[in-house]
């Protein structure tokens, strides 16, 4: 297999150059020291190719992710890590939502029901009272005309 950093397109004039080495711990930025080798399992073609895709990524407008749970998102710029789980848990935490939703939306359903018998039980209650009104005038009519008879019967001539 070819160099990995081959593989790759330089991201802008320049990326094809290995980065300036690091320097050495305690050292100023501006020492001649040669540069050292580097075993992979440190840096080397594998640093390189890191800094050159790293290059890129304020064209890149998409969504990379790492297996160890890093994403960068080129459209926002942001980069972040999802803690381990956090796919499982933001899919519990989306249907725990969705329940929820569920749940307030049948309570909703459940206090619109509830008005509507509350009104319909005052509207009964307004119709008794009507009807019972009503009652009660018919009543003391009867009785008023009952104390007209009387009064009648007893001014009239005996006879």
């Amino acid at each position: 297999m070819a160099n990995a950093a081959e593989d790759f397109p330089p991201a802008f004039a320049g990326a094809d150059r290995p980065p300036s080495p690091a320097p050495a711990r305690g050292g100023s930025s501006t020492s001649s020291a040669a540069p050292t080798t580097r075993s992979p399992s440190r840096g080397g073609p594998r640093r390189r190719l890191a800094g050159r895709l790293l290059d890129g990524l304020d064209r890149f407008g998409g969504l990379a992710v790492t297996r160890d749970g890093r994403a960068w998102s080129g459209r926002t710029g942001e980069l972040r890590r999802v803690a381990p789980g956090g796919g499982e848990r933001v899919l519990a935490e989306r249907n725990r939502r969705e329940r929820l939703v569920a749940d307030s939306e049948r309570a909703v359903q459940a206090e619109h029901a509830a008005r509507a018998a509350v009104e319909a039980a005052n509207a009964a209650v307004a119709e008794a009272d009507a009807a019972r009104d009503e009652a009660d005038r018919a009543r003391r009519d009867a009785d008023r005309a009952r104390g007209r008879r009387r009064r009648k019967a007893r001014a009239a001539p005996a006879g």
